[in-house]
């Protein structure tokens, strides 16, 4: 099978795509993981947030350009354990397919936008992962900028990330936003994400960032520029 029709058979229809690639991380991972504070949750545990993960997977299913990229890239799902108010997420380039989220904890509207921005945030990571196998965006390796996400020095490669799945997810927001498929409690929940993230972005040094990024990386940033006005100074 090519690698083509191998992405056209993990391509799902319907809302429950996320649930069923829900599964158990292989036992070194896991254990790796483990080692390094995650936390997690019981098998058992998966099916208490389906109905959570199908009413993501619909809000999701509204943008179908952004439904065939997250099915793509997200081929397994492990699922974490994390205190309610906060979300946890992750993702390695050295496993391309796969990503850790914490499990919902609650259900309603604001549950669902929370799970659905844990899968895009990941998913959104594994495909700058995967251009830049083929394609360099950073050309200095070493040089660090301060990171509006770890409110510490971080690395040109990790701000870029960061940025470019932020402004991806501003952007699934507005969407969600503009095409009026949230309740009153989504909908706050939404203006108060792209508030956050509009700030954010807007302390990011694009000066310093573009200084050490490749021409490409640069192409890439300026498209990103185009497309959040917070960027634009």
């Amino acid at each position: 099978m090519s690698s083509s029709q191998e992405q056209g058979a993990r391509l799902q229809q319907g809302d429950q795509w996320i649930s069923e690639r829900i599964g158990e991380a292989p036992s070194l991972v896991k254990q790796e993981l483990e080692s390094r504070g995650f936390i997690f949750s019981p098998p058992e545990a998966s099916s208490d947030s389906d109905l959570v993960f199908a009413a993501a997977g619909r809000l999701i299913g509204l943008l179908p350009s952004l439904n065939i990229a997250l099915q793509r890239h997200v081929d397994a799902i492990f699922l974490l354990e994390a205190d309610d108010q906060f979300d946890i997420s992750h993702s390695e380039p050295r496993w391309p397919e796969w990503i850790f989220i914490s499990r919902p904890q609650q259900m309603g509207d604001v549950a669902t936008l929370r799970a659905a921005e844990n899968v895009v945030h990941e998913a959104m990571h594994l495909q700058l992962s995967l251009v830049e196998q083929r394609i360099p965006l950073v050309a200095d390796l070493q040089a660090t900028i301060q990171s509006p996400w770890k409110q510490e020095p971080r690395h040109l490669q990790g701000v870029l990330h960061g940025l470019y799945v932020f402004v991806c997810i501003s952007a699934f927001f507005h969407r969600l936003r503009d095409m009026k498929a949230l309740g009153s409690r989504g909908l706050s929940h939404v203006k108060n994400r792209i508030f956050s993230i509009n700030a954010e972005i807007a302390s990011i040094s694009v000066a310093d960032l573009e200084k050490g990024l490749t021409a490409t990386g640069s192409i890439l940033l300026r498209r990103l520029l185009s497309q959040h006005p917070q960027l634009k100074r």
